[in-house]
């Protein structure tokens, strides 16, 4: 299945989606974190997108932290999103996965090579003591960082970034062509890696 991915752990939220589409933020955050507005954030691995679907990393844990089920609902879900249906729009990398590069060249060597360009472009642009501490692992400094640079990508950068797996941001509504309900009382049963996720999970679309 030739997918982008999406998770959630709100079943009303979801439930929402099944009937609109998933809906980009309209406004800007003020913390670091905070979602670019107007854009829909997707994953190409559907073992991370379940992530957010179950609210947690927690696949494989003996039993539920206490009132999980309390704070989203029992029901998470998964949305698939065909890759065709956003092929010509305007779609950039996530900026976590840009800021998150950065760490990987440094303890990376490997991957330098074939990303010398986004090092470069960090180094002569981002302060020093920002660029350190995005290098050194800070996950606050990935976003904002992230977004600096993605304000300076020529495009063939961006599609570089994608191309080598980067969660991506697609600016307006996006719809699913199918869609997962999963048990989160099941967790205890996931695989560490999610990979028996879709046998656990019930297609409703």
């Amino acid at each position: 299945m030739d997918c982008f991915w999406h998770g959630t752990p709100h079943e009303t939220q979801a439930l929402n989606i099944l009937k609109c589409g998933i809906c980009p933020r309209k406004e800007a955050g003020r913390h670091w974190f905070a979602p670019v507005p107007g854009r829909v954030y997707l994953s190409q691995d559907p073992a991370y997108a379940a992530i957010y679907t179950i609210g947690g990393d927690i696949a494989a844990i003996d039993e539920l932290p206490p009132k999980w089920l309390e704070k989203h609902g029992r029901y998470g879900y998964l949305f698939c999103v065909d890759r065709e249906s956003i092929t010509n729009r305007d779609v950039q990398p996530d900026e976590d996965f840009v800021g998150n590069m950065l760490y990987d060249l440094k303890h990376h060597a490997e991957r330098t090579q074939d990303f010398q360009w986004l090092y470069d472009l960090a180094r002569n642009n981002i302060a020093p003591n920002r660029l350190r501490k995005a290098e050194d692992g800070e996950a606050i400094y990935h976003a904002s960082v992230g977004k600096q640079l993605l304000s300076l990508m020529r495009p063939w950068q961006k599609q570089a970034l994608i191309s080598a797996g980067a969660s991506v941001a697609v600016k307006g509504m996006v719809y699913p062509s199918a869609v997962w309900k999963f048990d989160k009382t099941l967790t205890p049963r996931l695989a560490r890696d999610y990979s028996n996720f879709f046998e656990l999970a019930e297609q409703v679309l």
